[in-house]
């Protein structure tokens, strides 16, 4: 299937039709007014700017340029009634000239010129003029994808999106990934023994509600478990033994020294030095 072009659509059909196309935008409202003269005013000018419409679309579909796949000929087609062809091989030409604007290249239409045999030959404001210069200058041994220029955009829209929302979501899966690994690290790091989580523990255990006595067996290790781990209980536990804040007569009952009052009191028999330690030695 050939590959085509013409005039751009602006050159072609917007500025040809202008009048028609202005004619069209004051017509239709009048056809939505209350008015009962509104619909024949909007026939009037309806009508002939449909009429002027086709007739524009009509000559720029007249004149246009193609490339055959695997072909290095250029071939020009113009005429609405009596159609002249012209064929112009690649191979053939001597010179050839693109001319863009700022505005060509933002809507992308542009000047072409080709020396060859018989000619020059020019071609204003052509459209698609970078697919253009691309089969040009690959001298047709490149052409575009076939099929519907608008559904082939918006399968690459699609495609993007799909790629664009894999991306994200990869992303996102590893922003939680980096979430959750931290707040284990965190977690980790403030279940670990450290002196401040002794001094609550402690405080819990022996300030609270001004108990005194405990059974020898420490039960009260699987009350606490939620907020400390086996471990540190363990280690606070020993801890508080060997400094002598807990002490256990020949019965078996366990008792809070007789020395220990307040948590100061706890904080000056057990100072952070000797804390951290103990707790070096025991781990």
């Amino acid at each position: 299937m050939p590959w085509t072009t013409r005039e751009h659509w602006y050159w072609g059909f917007v500025l040809p039709g202008r009048f028609p196309l202005l004619l069209l935008s004051v017509g239709v409202p009048f056809a939505f007014t209350p008015w009962i003269w509104g619909l024949p005013v909007a026939l009037l000018l309806i009508i002939p700017s449909l009429v002027g419409i086709a007739g524009a679309l009509f000559r720029w579909r007249a004149f246009f340029l193609s490339f055959l796949p695997g072909g290095k000929t250029l071939v020009e087609r113009n005429g609405p009634v009596i159609i002249a062809e012209r064929r112009i091989s690649l191979t053939m030409v001597g010179s050839m000239t693109f001319e863009q604007t700022m505005m060509g290249r933002i809507l992308d239409y542009g000047t072409l010129t080709v020396g060859a045999m018989g000619g020059p030959y020019q071609w204003e404001n052509l459209g698609h003029f970078r697919t253009l210069r691309r089969i040009i200058e690959s001298q047709g041994e490149w052409m575009p994808p076939t099929g519907n220029a608008l559904f082939r955009l918006l399968g690459r829209w699609i495609r993007q999106a799909t790629l664009w929302v894999n991306h994200a979501r990869q992303y996102l899966l590893q922003i939680i990934d980096s979430v959750k690994f931290e707040i284990q690290m965190i977690g980790e790091y403030l279940k670990t023994p450290s002196y401040q989580r002794f001094i609550e523990f402690a405080q819990e255990l022996l300030f609270t509600k001004n108990y005194r006595r405990f059974e020898s067996s420490f039960g009260v290790a699987n009350a606490y478990s939620v907020h400390f781990t086996s471990d540190e209980i363990r280690i606070y536990q020993q801890i508080l033994k060997t400094r002598h804040i807990i002490v256990s007569d020949f019965q078996g009952r366990t008792y809070l020294h007789k020395r220990i009052h307040t948590i100061q009191d706890l904080r000056k028999h057990v100072p952070i030095s000797w804390f951290r330690k103990a707790v070096r030695s025991v781990q």
